[in-house]
């Protein structure tokens, strides 16, 4: 049996190989992350570093508690109605490539007017138009891509 790693997360596939585009992949989470960074002319990500992509997790239902306005209050450092800012911690940024997905996340969702790392904390602080997307929308978006936050409400008083 031949051998196939992941074109996204290096991982090897075993006998369940999906091929899209001439790549390996090991799961339909790798190849949907290759098909935004290529759909979004981002393929050079992996330019950057080969195999830099951590395999995503199955999210649906996930972050649904991010549809209750106070938590969203909680987790955002400003909301003027149209634009509200979010400090997120990013356990899996490692590298100059996690750095550089996560400070483009405008060209995954055009709703999304910045975002920038703090790499030694592991956070991402974005800033959204809110009337636009949400903020359920771009930690979906953050874990589809191998990015998933690490929220934990036990910081926040009276949640």
């Amino acid at each position: 049996m031949d051998k196939h790693n992941c074109y996204h997360c290096g991982d090897n596939c075993g006998s369940a190989v999906i091929r899209f585009e001439e790549k390996d992949f090991c799961c339909n989470g790798c190849k949907t992350v290759y098909e935004i960074f290529s759909s979004n002319d981002l393929s050079y990500y992996y330019d950057l570093q080969q195999n830099a992509g951590d395999i995503p997790k199955e999210i649906e239902g996930t972050y649904d508690f991010l549809d209750t306005t106070e938590i969203i209050d909680k987790l955002t450092e400003f909301n003027d109605g149209d634009l509200q800012i979010t400090n997120l911690f990013i356990p899996h940024v490692h590298c100059s490539s996690c750095i550089w997905i996560l400070e483009n996340l405008n060209k995954l969702n055009p709703f999304i007017n910045n975002s920038q790392v703090d790499f030694p904390k592991k956070t991402v602080r974005i800033t959204y138009n809110s009337n636009k997307t949400s903020l359920k929308a771009i930690v979906n978006l953050l874990a589809r891509i191998g990015y998933e936050p690490n929220i934990s409400l036990d910081d926040f008083d009276n949640v």
